[in-house]
Order: structure tokens, then C-alpha cells, then sequence
């Protein structure tokens, strides 16, 4: 919110006062109000925060329904992100927010097949898609519905986009360096893309780079030269550790509530992060996991199964592993810290983020500001 509308609220609460009571016009909202086209483009779901603080006014961030419609009466020219976590509401008995928003006159594209017949003049637009956080991955990349974006708002009237790279966050979140890097490096893509449509508009054209808030506190602290030669060791894994999570899931499933043994899921373990004991088959030596270091994975182990999922709460499970599956982000430091990478939190904290602008009024950001200040140099930048 205090990106968006230059004004800050309390924690959760959508384009509104603290109270909930008085909505804040943002910066993308007064663009459209004064004939620029605007566009969305996130990595998440489109209904998330963030996106969701350019267009929507609610008391709170779980408003996901609600939140949804105001995005189809919006009027805004193109949505482009992760389909919408609850259309039909908690209950699956509320209106269509989708159909709201074909209703409204959106374009609603739902595969690469349509998304590739769109160009400019395209009209009012929404693209749900799984967004790719890697070559290769299913989906379309995040760099992909940038482009496609300047494309379709370009024109006479100018237009105003913001583009996030969401799963950086969760990434941080899980405290998992891998994603953080993969994710980080498929936004670098979408900012390629808009400086690729700033060359070809100089004059007229601002991009500014910035983040609401560093998450996990990680740092680069290798032990020695050896090891940070090695970093690149947290990339060459063979799944995402989402994807560890849901097959740890699966196994959890077959207990059926009995006891589990941890030694039954090592094996999963070193095919997804080559983490290996030392009695396992020859393998990376620095990946080789401590008596110490497998004591954590035990003791993670035994929360998972108690839980039968995410701990949550406030409590002491909470701090030691963020709402995170256990034994998922035990494993993820484990392999973070062999090469050289630690966190400080599972949450958000208070460090400076980087502000970074090239084109048409970019030496408004010189100097350090403060988050609230962001939307009103753009502003001045696009003459409102």
C-alpha cells in the first residue's frame, strides 16, 4: 500500500486507512483516471497483496473474493499473473469473479495457444498461467507477460505497468537459496524486457526497480575460498524443494498416522539435494551430512509427522521453522550452509532495499527515500 498509494497502513490491509474505513487512491488508479492504459503483471496469484494494492480497497489481505472482483471492475487494460486463489469465494457459493470480469469486457486467456494471438489493440485483458521460474519450466515466463504487456497497452496515451516478482519472497520465506536465485534471475528477465521497450522509447519511457521489504535475512559468509568456489552447488540440485515437500507429503500420507522413520526419506533426500551420510555411495564429499546436522533432520522429522503439516502459531515450533514444512527448510539451510549461505529469520526484515531507475526522470531517485516517496516520483515523472 505504501508503494502503491504513497501512504502507509497497518499490516494487511489493502488501499485503505489503518481503520479499514477510507480508501487510498494509488498511483496506478490515477494513471487510468487520467487516460494512461495500466497493467499487472505478477508471479503469484493476481488476487495476492501486492498486485492487489494497485487495485483493490480492503480491510484485509484475505479478502481474496473480494479482492478478485474489484480487479474485474477495475477497468484497468491487462492483468497477467497466477489464476485467482478463491473466484467463488471460501464456500465456493459467491459470484464468478471471473465471469464478473468477462462480463466486464475482459478477454480472458487461459492457455499459451491464446496468449500468443494477442498483440496490440487486443482490448481489455486478463492471463491466468502458471508462471515459469525457469527455462523450461510449464507456463509462461514472467520476461513473456512483460513484453506481451507493453505490447498490448502501448500507444498514443502512454501507459503505466507494475510487474512483480512474487515468488522471491516465497522463496526467502522458505529460506531456500536456490529458489531465491532462480526466481531473482527470472525477474531479471522481465526487467530485460522493459528496458528493451525503454531503448526503443528513450524520451518517453521510465523504468524503476525496487523492492517492498528484504525477506530472510540471507547472507554470503563461505568458510573459506574452497567453499565459496562451491556456491554454485546450492543451483545444481535436482527439484525445486516444493517439489520435495509434496512427494515428503505423499510419504506422509502412506503412515496413515503411524511412526516414520527418517532413514526412508534420506534417500528422497539426496536425490532432490545431494545431501548424503557418510556411508552413502560415493557423491559430493561437501555435501556429506554431520552427526549434528542429521540430529537436526531428526528432530525435524519428528515435528513433520506431529503436525501433519505446516506447525503455524506463535509458538516455539513457529520460530525454528516459519510455518514451513520442517523437515523442507531444515534440509534447505543444510544445503544453503555447505555453501557458504546462512538466514536470519523465515520472515520479512528491516534491512534497505535497493532502488534503482534508468529513463525519463530517473535522477528523481538519487539518494536514499523512503517507500511512501516511490509512487509520488513516478508520478511527477509522468506529469500528474
Amino acid at each position: 500500500t505504501a508503494l502503491a498509494s504513497g501512504r502507509k497502513t497497518a499490516n494487511g490491509v489493502i488501499g485503505m486507512d489503518p481503520a479499514g474505513q477510507v480508501p487510498f487512491e494509488s498511483i496506478a488508479e490515477a494513471a487510468r483516471d487520467r487516460g494512461f492504459k495500466v497493467g499487472i503483471v505478477t508471479s503469484v496469484p493476481l488476487d495476492h497483496a501486492t498486485p492487489a494494492a494497485f487495485y483493490a480497497h480492503r480491510p484485509s489481505r484475505k479478502d481474496l473474493h473480494e479482492i478478485s472482483l474489484q480487479a474485474a471492475g477495475s477497468g484497468f487494460g491487462y492483468f497477467a499473473g497466477g489464476p485467482f486463489t478463491r473466484p467463488t469465494g471460501p464456500k465456493k457459493d459467491a459470484p464468478d469473479s471471473v465471469e464478473a470480469a468477462r462480463s466486464g469486457g475482459y478477454r480472458v486467456v487461459l492457455d499459451k495457444e491464446g496468449f500468443a494471438q494477442l498483440g496490440r489493440g487486443a482490448g481489455k485483458t486478463m492471463v491466468f498461467t502458471r508462471v515459469a521460474s525457469g527455462p523450461g519450466g510449464s507456463g509462461l515466463s514472467l520476461a513473456e507477460l512483460t513484453a506481451k504487456g507493453a505490447e498490448i497497452l502501448e500507444g498514443p496515451a502512454g501507459f503505466f505497468m507494475v510487474v512483480e516478482g512474487g515468488k522471491i519472497d516465497w522463496a526467502c520465506h522458505a529460506n531456500d537459496a536456490a529458489g531465491a536465485v532462480s526466481e531473482t534471475l527470472a525477474f531479471d528477465g522481465a526487467v530485460g524486457s522493459a528496458l528493451a521497450f525503454a531503448r526503443r522509447h528513450p524520451e518517453e519511457t521510465l523504468v524503476v526497480v525496487t523492492g517492498d521489504h528484504e525477506t530472510g535475512g540471507m547472507v554470503f559468509d563461505p568458510p573459506g575460498a574452497a567453499e565459496a568456489a562451491k556456491a554454485g552447488r546450492v543451483l545444481s540440485r535436482q527439484g525445486s524443494a516444493a517439489a520435495f515437500e509434496e512427494r515428503f507429503s505423499a510419504y506422509r500420507k502412506t503412515l496413515g498416522g503411524k511412526p516414520g522413520r527418517l532413514e526412508d526419506v534420506l534417500p528422497l533426500a539426496r536425490a532432490f539435494f545431494g545431501l548424503r551420510r557418510p556411508k552413502d555411495p560415493p557423491g559430493d564429499e561437501g555435501l556429506t551430512l554431520s552427526g549434528e546436522e542429521q540430529e537436526a533432520l531428526r528432530a525435524a522429522f519428528g515435528a513433520s509427522l506431529e503436525t501433519e503439516g505446516a506447525p503455524g502459531g506463535k509458538g516455539a515450533a513457529y520460530l525454528r521453522y516459519g510455518g514451513c514444512d520442517p523437515l523442507t527448510i531444515t534440509l534447505t539451510r543444510i544445503r544453503d550452509g555447505k555453501a557458504g549461505i546462512r538466514w536470519g529469520t523465515c520472515s520479512h526484515t528491516d534491512r534497505p532495499v535497493p532502488v534503482y531507475a534508468r529513463g525519463r526522470g530517473q535522477e528523481l531517485f538519487a539518494g536514499p527515500c523512503d517507500n511512501t516517496d516511490i509512487p509520488g516520483k513516478i508520478r511527477r515523472a509522468m506529469g500528474f
